[in-house]
Parts: structure tokens; C-alpha cells; sequence
């Protein structure tokens, strides 16, 4: 038995992605051209670094009774004392103990390899200690204020769970016209499922997950499919055709019956965003290739390419049909505008990569936040922050603005919280506390009452923005990559990591 540098190449991309790891995966994958190997990756179970190193383990455990000729396995052996030559030093707890001081690693064949956490509970002690605002703790109490309210469970057999999907879900996207979500996977494919109205559960899970439309990035080779996630997708604002970008570097244009409208093919590396401006005139891609590229949609030509960034482009964000924000690892953001080469402004201030971005209603002032713990707040006329929000003590992940309330906003971090803020005056409001493992994603209802968050704990919570009480919890298979609310306010979906290959939909008023 052996292993190549392309297998061994795909079980880090994995790990990884299994990890939490998004961005670094794909910029690991692209540099390591593990796209192009020829791999039958499809039955590669989750886990399957974490494995191996442990078989190895066990192996040199074995190896060094045989040397020693004690009769006994050398207790022990973590990864890096076995690796090295000669020494006895006993750095773990037994061989089953893989995790380090990154918090990224499993603890054994069995665990969650996605708890980047650490220990929850005193980081959760830490985070509700914090500076200002009403914190929302794991026993259901307010500090300083109302009671944070346990929420009701929701059963599984209360959700729609949409099957169909041979790998994880990474994506989704609600039609804003109709009852329509689109998924994208780590399978190659996309997928449009009618949701029946009504309430949500087993029944209508089945009746949607008769006749999905399937829309195919990659051909099928030795009966496997090219790896190709799907790693975007967004809706025209008429929701007539939906945009989705790849881990293949491409961009595609469907119609709402699936049909390839156009092939948007000028990108080196994987598409983390793509957006439509607000006319659905133009689409704005970001590529781990470091540039943005600006579509003609009606003829999928290329109207402009900027190269502003020297690292991955990781959000774009249109400020109205002309400009638009980008935010890439390079720590920068860059205000653009189609027809100019030169951006209109240079955003420095975060100390490490930036993650998302999001502009106001009214398009004055745009949103960042960073793997430096901080969210700022900009002027498009100024290159320094206007506002700088402490008080998360991890990278914060995801930003997202009140749709109805002028100065609020929420971000969601890797510190296990969730914290909303007064733009205004720059003092956080509240901290949601309940989750025990980072909060990748996050969105608002479209009335603005009410927050939805996913996290790698594996559960989606739904709270009051008013009272900050938990409405809602559900539990599914693996940490959440994404939550959305559908047009109406009424249902909120979650896609889940592995083992998970299902998109799940809960009812919100019932």
C-alpha cells in the first residue's frame, strides 16, 4: 500500500474543508492543482486524514515494543513525539489524541473534526464577561437584562429535509420572487426545489425531493464527477436566472428551468462570490486568482478585470449598478467602478484577512469584518475606518445589516458568538451566546425582527432582535455552512457540512 502527493494533497483539502477551513481549502486546492488529479474521490469518507494519521500512530506504537522488546505498547504517542527520531517524549494522552493548540484536529476517529473551538465552556465565560450590551448566556439568562428564553426544538420530523445531493451541501439561495431554493454541492451539481406551501416536514420534504431541477457543472468520468463544487450562487433580482460560480474557476447563468443560458469563463482559480448588480445587468465575480471580473450578462462576455489584490478575492459587494467593494486575505478593500482601472478608494485598517463585506441600505457606509476579532465601518470617501468594533476574541466570519433598522447590525465569529451593534454610536447591543462552536453564518428576517445564525455546533438557532430571546433551535448532522430566509419571512433553510448531503427547512411561524 502506498499514497502520492495528489492523494495525499486531496486528504488535506478535505480535512480542511471538513474543518471549517473554507478559504483556506480552496486556496489549497488551487495551489496544489488538486482539481486536475485523477482521483475517485467520491466514497472518501469524512475523517479520512485523521484516520490514517491515527492507524500510523498505532503502527509506530507497535513498532517501538518490537525494538524495545518490553511486551508493552508505548502508551503515549502523539503525531509529533513519534515523529521524532530517537525521543521518548510523551506529548499526548494517548494515541487516540490527535488534537493541538490549533483546535483544528479531531480527538479520535469519532469526533467532530470541525470543533475549532476549544474549551467551549470557559471561552463562553470569557465572551459573556465582555465590555458592554446585553449578553444572552448558555443558561438562558440575560446579564443586565431580560431573560434570553431556552427556544422550542424543532423535531426532524417537523423539517423539510431536501435529499437529492451526493455530497455536502455548501450553498443555497431563495428565489426573491417564489417558492424556489437553489443548492450548490460539493457533488458538482446545482439544484432548484419548488417548496410546497404550507407547513414544513417529512411530506413536503418528499414531494419536493421527487423532481429537483439538477443543474450539472462537470461531466462524469469512470462514472465519478470532476470536482467542481459549487461554491456561490445568487438570484437576478427579478429572480429569472440564477448565477452560480465553481471551484473550477468558471461562472454560469441558468434559467429558472435549468436550462445553461451562458458560460462565464475567464477565472484561474475557484469563484468564492458571485453577484448581480441591482439592474441584473451586470454580474461581479472574485476569484481566489486575486481579481474581480465584471460580466455582461445578456452576452457572458467580459466587460472588465481588476487585479487590485495580490491575495484571493473573498467578497464583492455591488454599492449600486457602476460600483462596488472587494475584500480579499491581502487585509485590503477597494471601492471600483466599471470603466475605471484605477479603484476609487483604498480601505486599510484590518490586520488580517477580511471576510465580509456588506453595504448599507442607502449605500453610504460599508461593513467589514476580519480574522483580526474586529469589524469596521467605512465611508466610500475615506481610506481610514470611520468605526472600529471590539469585543469578539476570535475571526469574525460574517457581517449582515438590519434590512429595516437604519443603524443596526449583527456579526457572527468564531468565538461562538453572535453580537448585535449600534453603527451609530458604536456600542455592541447584545451577545447571543448559546452556540458552543464557531458561527460561520448569519442572516435577518426580511422584516428585520428576527436573526437567524448556523454554526458548526451543528444547530441553527432563531432569535428575537428585540429581546434577544432563542425562538427556535434545530439540530441537524454537521456544522452549518450557510442560513437563509425565503422571501416571505416564513421559512429559514440551513445546509449543513458533512456527514450531512441534505438542505434542511424550518417553518418560523407555525
Amino acid at each position: 500500500m502506498s499514497i502520492n502527493s495528489d492523494e495525499l494533497n486531496f486528504l488535506v483539502y478535505r480535512y480542511l474543508q471538513e474543518s471549517g477551513y473554507v478559504h483556506s481549502a480552496f486556496t489549497f486546492a488551487y495551489e496544489s492543482l488538486v482539481g486536475r488529479a485523477d482521483l475517485a474521490t467520491a466514497d472518501i469518507p469524512p475523517g479520512a486524514l485523521i484516520n490514517f494519521l491515527q492507524k500510523g500512530l498505532q503502527y509506530v506504537e507497535i513498532e517501538k515494543e518490537l525494538e524495545q522488546g518490553t511486551g508493552k505498547l508505548v502508551n503515549g504517542l502523539s503525531l509529533l513525539s513519534a515523529s521524532r527520531d530517537g525521543s521518548d517524549a510523551m506529548a499526548g494522552s494517548g494515541a487516540g489524541n490527535t488534537t493541538g493548540s490549533g483546535g483544528a484536529a479531531g480527538s479520535g476517529a469519532g469526533s467532530d473534526p470541525m470543533d475549532t473551538s476549544g474549551d467551549s465552556s470557559s471561552r463562553n465565560a470569557q465572551t459573556r464577561g465582555g465590555a458592554g450590551g446585553t449578553t444572552l448566556g448558555l443558561a438562558g439568562q440575560a446579564k443586565g437584562g431580560a431573560a434570553a428564553g431556552d427556544g422550542a426544538w424543532v423535531a426532524k420530523e417537523d423539517v423539510t429535509e431536501l435529499k437529492g445531493h451526493k455530497m455536502e451541501v455548501q450553498v443555497c439561495a431563495w428565489n426573491p420572487k417564489a417558492d424556489v431554493i437553489a443548492t450548490g454541492s460539493a457533488d458538482s451539481t446545482a439544484r432548484l426545489w419548488s417548496i410546497p406551501r404550507g407547513a414544513s416536514g417529512l411530506p413536503a420534504g418528499n414531494l419536493a425531493s421527487k423532481s429537483p431541477v439538477v443543474l450539472r457543472h462537470a461531466s462524469m468520468e469512470n462514472g465519478t464527477p470532476e470536482l467542481k463544487d459549487v461554491s456561490s450562487l445568487d438570484w437576478r433580482p427579478d429572480g429569472q436566472q440564477l448565477a452560480s460560480g465553481s471551484y473550477d474557476g468558471t461562472g454560469r447563468i441558468w434559467d429558472v428551468k435549468g436550462d445553461l443560458v451562458q458560460t462565464l469563463s475567464r477565472h484561474k482559480g475557484t469563484i468564492f462570490s458571485i453577484r448581480w448588480n441591482p439592474s441584473g445587468t451586470y454580474l461581479l465575480s472574485g476569484s481566489v486568482d486575486r481579481t474581480a471580473v465584471v460580466w455582461d450578462a445578456s452576452s457572458g462576455t467580459v466587460l472588465q478585470v481588476f487585479e487590485n489584490h495580490k491575495e484571493p478575492v473573498l467578497d464583492i459587494a455591488w454599492r449600486n449598478n457602476e460600483t462596488f467593494a472587494t475584500c480579499s486575505t491581502d487585509k485590503m478593500i477597494y471601492l471600483c467602478e466599471v470603466g475605471k482601472q484605477e479603484p476609487l478608494t483604498q480601505f486599510s485598517g484590518h490586520n488580517h484577512e477580511v471576510n465580509s463585506i456588506q453595504w448599507n441600505h442607502n449605500a453610504e457606509l460599508l461593513l467589514s469584518c476580519s480574522d483580526d476579532f474586529t469589524a469596521r465601518l467605512w465611508k466610500p470617501d475615506q481610506t481610514s475606518p470611520l468605526r472600529t468594533f471590539h469585543e469578539h476574541t476570535a475571526a469574525i466570519h460574517h457581517v449582515k445589516w438590519s434590512p429595516t433598522q437604519r443603524s443596526l447590525f449583527a456579526t457572527a465569529s468564531d468565538d461562538a458568538t453572535v453580537k448585535t451593534w449600534d453603527a451609530e454610536t458604536g456600542k455592541c447591543i447584545s451577545t447571543f451566546a448559546d452556540h458552543t462552536k464557531a458561527v460561520y453564518n448569519l442572516a435577518f428576517s426580511p422584516n428585520g425582527e428576527y436573526l437567524a445564525t448556523g454554526s458548526l455546533d451543528h444547530t441553527l438557532r432563531i432569535w428575537s432582535v428585540k429581546d434577544g430571546k432563542c425562538i427556535r433551535k434545530f439540530k441537524g448532522d454537521g456544522g452549518i455552512n450557510e442560513v437563509a430566509w425565503n422571501h416571505t419571512g416564513d421559512k429559514v433553510a440551513a445546509c449543513h457540512m458533512k456527514p450531512s448531503k441534505s438542505l434542511f427547512i424550518i417553518d418560523f411561524r407555525k
